[in-house]
């Protein structure tokens, strides 16, 4: 009973933070959008909003959170959830190698 317990409470937070994820991304469209102008006062059209908004690292890891978290729940059997599920167990397996950095002792 607790693992099932478990899987819920994990399916649940990550149910709300794909939200939250996509919640921001749409923020920030939409804000980005709604300027219309340049910095320089300048009007611009929305595909050049868009280049302008892909630039920005942080838009660029809120989209990749929200895919990753997304993925998986939506299409569990898909060929992307399995290359996310494969990149999690191979970077836990990285963490838990002896030459991940073990701290040695020189005498």
């Amino acid at each position: 009973m607790p693992r099932l317990r478990l899987l819920g409470v994990r399916l649940t937070l990550g149910t709300v933070t794909a939200a939250l994820a996509w919640a921001a991304l749409g923020l920030q469209v939409g804000l980005n959008l709604s300027s219309g102008v340049d910095p320089f006062g300048n009007p611009r059209t929305p595909w050049m909003s868009m280049v302008d908004l892909l630039g920005y690292f942080t838009i660029l890891t809120n989209l990749l959170v929200a895919l990753v978290i997304t993925i998986p729940a939506v299409a569990p059997m898909s060929a992307a959830a399995g290359f996310f599920r494969d990149l999690r167990t191979t970077w836990t397996a990285l963490r838990r190698s002896s030459w991940w950095g073990s701290p040695t002792t020189s005498s």
